[in-house]
C-alpha cells in the first residue's frame, strides 16, 4: 500500500490517469474509506473519488476520450485523411501534400487541418535546425535558364535513406546501377538523369559533354556555367588535373566550370534537394520492381518525364519545370525534357566518344544518332566479358563487425578490384539463403588483395 505524498492533480500529470487513480485507492483504503477525507488529503473534490470508484467498478481506469461522440458534419472524411497520411509517408510536407490534393482531387483543406490529422497520427516531425556558414550570395535575378546547371552524382545505395529490403535488393541486383548523375537547371529546376556503375572521371566528361550537347540541340548557344564539388568523378581532386580539363575539354564546348566550397553542400542546394525527391518518390516505391536493366531504364525514362513535365514544384509556384521554362518566353519541343537516361558504363570505352558539338548546333530533327559516336575498344567492351574466374573457399572469418570470405585466389590472378576498385558479378555455384554483407579475399597478406567488398552473397562454407 501506498501513502500519496503529493495531491492528485500533480501526481496525474507527473505520470498518468492509471497510477492516479491507483493512489486514490491506496490512500482511501489508509483512510478506513474515508471519501471526505481522502479529498481533503489529495486536494481534489468527492466527485473525484467517486469517479475513480466507478471506473474501478467499470475495470477500466484510463480517461475517456474527449472526441465528441458525434462527428462534425465538416470533419475531415475517413478516405482524406488516408490520403494525407498516404502523401506524408511518401515523405511530402504540409505544403505539398496541400498542393497535390488540390491537383490530384481538388480538394482544398487548409495546412492547418493538415497539420492536426498529422499531429493526431504521429506523423509531424520536428526540421533539425542546422547552422552553416554563410553561403556564397548569387542574384537570382539575372540568372537566365541555362546559364548556370548544378551537377552532382548521388550513391543509390544508401543504408540511411533506404528501407531495408530495397536496400538489400538493389546489392543483390547486379542489373541496377549504383550512382545516379544529376544536372538541374537553377532556374526552371529541369533535370537530366544518367546512371553508371562506376563513378569516375570518364563517366563525368561523358555526361558533361552528354548535357551541353543536348542543350546545344535545342537551340541554347550561349555559355553554360557547370557548378560541382571537388570530386575525383570531376577531376577536380588535383588543381592541376581540373585546370586541364578546363582548357581542353570545356573551354573549347563554351562552358564554364566552377567548384563549390570543401564540405559545403549547401553551395549546390537545388540538386541536393532533388536527390531526397529521387528516394522518396523514384528508388523506395519503384525499385523492388525493376527485374532487369531495361526495366530500370524504362521506369528512369517515366520518372525523369514526371519530374519535367507532371510533377509541380513548390518553388514554382505550382509548375512544372517545362511549364516554368514556357512560362519565360522559351518555346523550345516538349522532347527537350526527356533527356534520355543513358547507361554511361556501356558508352566510356574510349576517353573522348563525343565529339566537339559543331554540327549539333545546326541541328533541328532532335535525332541523337548523330550527337552520339560510340567507339566500342576489344580490350574492355568484348574481351573483359569472354571469360570467368573459378575459385574456392578455403576458408570463411568472422570478426564483430565484419564477415570475410578467403578463396584460392588473389589479386595476381584478377588485379582489377584491387587497382582501381573495379566491379565484378561473383556468383556462387550452389545459391541458398542470402546473407548481410561479406568481403571475398583472398589468401594474400595485403590489405588491397580482395575481389569485392560489402557484397551481399548467399551462405557459404569452406570447399564451396
Amino acid at each position: 500500500m501506498t501513502i500519496l505524498s503529493h495531491d492528485y492533480c500533480t501526481l496525474k500529470k507527473e505520470t498518468n490517469s492509471v497510477i492516479a487513480r491507483q493512489g486514490i485507492f491506496d490512500t482511501l483504503a489508509s483512510n478506513n474509506g474515508n471519501v471526505a477525507k481522502t479529498a481533503r488529503s489529495l486536494k481534489c473534490s468527492r466527485s473525484t473519488i467517486y469517479l475513480a470508484l466507478k471506473k474501478q467498478n467499470n475495470g477500466c481506469l484510463k480517461d475517456n476520450s474527449h472526441r465528441p461522440k458525434n462527428n462534425h458534419p465538416r470533419t475531415t472524411k475517413k478516405e482524406i485523411i488516408e490520403k494525407i497520411l498516404q502523401l506524408r509517408k511518401a515523405g511530402f510536407g504540409k505544403t505539398r501534400i496541400q498542393a497535390l490534393l488540390v491537383i490530384q482531387q481538388n480538394i482544398n483543406i487548409p495546412q492547418s487541418t493538415i497539420g492536426v490529422i498529422l499531429k493526431r497520427n504521429n506523423c509531424s516531425n520536428r526540421k533539425k535546425r542546422i547552422r552553416r556558414k554563410t553561403k556564397p550570395q548569387i542574384d537570382w535575378r539575372f540568372i537566365k535558364p541555362f546559364d548556370v546547371l548544378e551537377i552532382d552524382t548521388k550513391e543509390i545505395a544508401d543504408k540511411n535513406t533506404l528501407p531495408k529490403e530495397t536496400y538489400y535488393y538493389l546489392l543483390r541486383s547486379e542489373f541496377l546501377p549504383r550512382w545516379q548523375w544529376t544536372a538541374i537547371d537553377t532556374v526552371t529546376r529541369i533535370r537530366f538523369l544518367a546512371y553508371s556503375t562506376h563513378c569516375d572521371w570518364s563517366c563525368g566528361q561523358l555526361f558533361g559533354k552528354l548535357v551541353v550537347s543536348w542543350l546545344r540541340l535545342f537551340g541554347f548557344k550561349k555559355r553554360i556555367t557547370l557548378r560541382s564539388d571537388g570530386g575525383k568523378e570531376f577531376a577536380a581532386t588535383f588543381p592541376g588535373s581540373f585546370e586541364r580539363s578546363v582548357k581542353n575539354i570545356w573551354e573549347p564546348l563554351n562552358v564554364e566550370r566552377t567548384l563549390i566550397r570543401k564540405g559545403h553542400p549547401e553551395d549546390n542546394p537545388f540538386v541536393e534537394r532533388s536527390h531526397q525527391t529521387d528516394d522518396n518518390e523514384f528508388y523506395i516505391p519503384y525499385l523492388t520492381l525493376c527485374h532487369s536493366k531495361l526495366d530500370f531504364l524504362r521506369y528512369a525514362s517515366w520518372w525523369i518525364d514526371i519530374y519535367n513535365t507532371f510533377r509541380p514544384h513548390m518553388g514554382l509556384n505550382l509548375m512544372t519545370p517545362l511549364q516554368s521554362l514556357f512560362h519565360k518566353g522559351y518555346n523550345v519541343n516538349k522532347a527537350f525534357a526527356r533527356f534520355p537516361p543513358l547507361w554511361l558504363d556501356s558508352l566510356t570505352t574510349l576517353p573522348t566518344v563525343i565529339p566537339d558539338p559543331v554540327t549539333v548546333q545546326n541541328h533541328i530533327d532532335y535525332d541523337l544518332t548523330s550527337v552520339l559516336q560510340q567507339t566500342p575498344e576489344p580490350g574492355r567492351a568484348l574481351a573483359a566479358n569472354a571469360g570467368v574466374l573459378v575459385t574456392k573457399i578455403i576458408t570463411v572469418k568472422e570478426n564483430s563487425t565484419k564477415k570475410f570470405i578467403v578463396v584460392d585466389g588473389g589479386m595476381n590472378d584478377l588485379i582489377r578490384p584491387a587497382l582501381y576498385r573495379a566491379y565484378h558479378q561473383i556468383v556462387p555455384l550452389s545459391i541458398q539463403t542470402y546473407e548481410h554483407e561479406v568481403d571475398v579475399v583472398g589468401p594474400i597478406c595485403e590489405s588491397s588483395d580482395f575481389f569485392a567488398q560489402d557484397r551481399v552473397l548467399s551462405k557459404s562454407h569452406a570447399g564451396d
